[in-house]
């Protein structure tokens, strides 16, 4: 055995921990030797842990990865003595997330080609390691620190994994459902000013071309097709509609790697990394003292989607997935210039100015609206599943109203993508 000997009970050093493929043993020798929280509890060197469970956050609901809550207990207590977060990928959770979504429909096309997307599911495990390895630490960006990282690596046995902080207590993701409120959407959209500006201070950027090109990868393009293409059918064709009005904007793939990068080449402004799936359930908010979720940021999380592409991408995804229309509709009268004032702010201390005006964000985040917006008619699709699944009749009936509030809210975001598409009617891009 190796160090884990001083803290793990030796009965339990090699029993795998329920619902995960890790042992108690394995997981106590990483938090020993990489998790310094961890090893100050051994101070006297008289504590042994003797459970360790394992819970699975997203309930074998996970899209590319299984999360799991990872609690350590010393011996003889039912006190929870210390925890973590277990990430890693998840081939099989595409597959059965898109069977709850669609009603067990088997996806259309090729094996192969879906063989190579569930393969690229994998792939971003490692995207989402770089990511931790270039902006784990940037001041005002607030993220859980990994303590450890193993990239895939077929070779060595290694099948991915990441063991970050617990940042769970005090704090909790607002989710889909609720729309986030202005005081919160201003609070996020200065954390990725100030992200941004940390780019684009940056003399030489390691991290240029070391992201995954998921939003331009054409195998990624016909599956995200072929999902809005499922959609099209949800509810009698709630959305069937203008899904075909838009549809060069989102099954044209000339037109999708327009709206990731090619507009940043047309207008002349630089390319930032994107956190990639940035909204309301991927954010921790502090938890006040009566249960209410407050503005203050914990952390951001689930950085696997990560790429370079358009600077108003993540602020359209945000926008556009996670606020009801007429919040959104408010928002997107003052948050370009509170966005431009917290960069400008924030790149003065290095005495650098911002490449773009307000004016070039705003056009280029109409754009970033087009591309987002089939997220947003995602999502009542898989709470509908919910639905589905829930056997108490009221709380069923409650769902029931929640998903009607997330259609509301994807139809009037493609109502306004239809609005944008005739302003830029000409623009080869959207021109049918």
């Amino acid at each position: 055995m190796s160090q884990t000997t001083l803290v793990c009970k030796p009965e339990i050093y090699d029993l795998i921990v329920r619902t995960t493929n890790f042992t108690a043993g394995w997981i106590c020798d990483i938090l020993y030797k990489h998790d310094p929280s961890f090893k100050q509890k051994f101070g006297s060197g008289k504590e042994i842990i003797g459970k360790v469970e394992a819970f699975d956050l997203q309930k074998d609901n996970g899209f590319a990865a299984k999360v799991f809550k990872t609690t350590l207990f010393l011996e003889n207590s039912e006190t929870p003595f210390h925890s973590c977060i277990v990430k890693v990928p998840n081939k099989e959770g595409y597959e059965k997330l898109m069977a709850k979504m669609y009603e067990n429909k088997k996806p259309d096309g090729k094996n192969d080609e879906i063989d190579s997307f569930l393969n690229h599911l994998l792939l971003i495990h490692d995207n989402e390691c770089r990511f931790y390895e270039h902006f784990g630490k940037v001041s005002g960006f607030t993220v859980p620190e990994a303590f450890y990282m193993e990239k895939i690596d077929q070779a060595k046995g290694q099948t991915g994994l990441i063991v970050m902080e617990d940042l769970s207590k005090g704090a909790k993701v607002q989710g889909f459902l609720p729309s986030l409120r202005v005081d919160q959407v201003k609070k996020l959209v200065e954390c990725i000013a100030r992200f941004h500006a940390y780019q684009l201070v940056q003399p030489n950027p390691k991290w240029v071309g070391t992201f995954s090109k998921g939003q331009t990868n054409h195998t990624i393009h016909l599956e995200t097709c072929k999902g809005i293409n499922n959609v099209k059918a949800y509810n009698n064709g709630i959305y069937a509609k203008q899904i075909d009005e838009l549809e060069k904007v989102f099954f044209n793939y000339e037109s999708k790697c327009y709206l990731v990068e090619g507009i940043c080449d047309e207008l002349g402004i630089p390319k930032l990394v994107n956190l990639g799936d940035f909204h309301s359930n991927n954010v921790l908010f502090k938890i006040e003292e009566d249960d209410l979720i407050s503005n203050q940021i914990v952390s951001i999380i689930d950085f696997q989607a990560a790429f370079e592409g358009s600077p108003a991408l993540d602020l359209a995804r945000l926008i556009v997935v996670s606020l009801d229309a007429e919040i959104r509709r408010e928002v997107e009268t003052f948050i370009f210039d509170f966005y431009m004032e917290n960069l400008t702010k924030h790149m003065k201390t290095f005495n650098k100015t911002p490449p773009f005006d307000v004016k070039t964000l705003k056009k280029v985040y109409e754009f970033a609206f087009l591309y987002q917006c089939h997220a947003v008619i995602m999502v009542p699709p898989y709470f509908k599943a919910l639905v589905q699944a829930e056997t108490d009749p009221e709380k069923k009936h409650i769902i029931e109203a929640q998903v009607a509030k997330l259609e509301l809210r994807g139809l009037l975001a493609l109502e306004d993508a239809l609005t944008i598409v005739d302003k830029y009617k000409s623009h080869w891009s959207i021109k049918v």
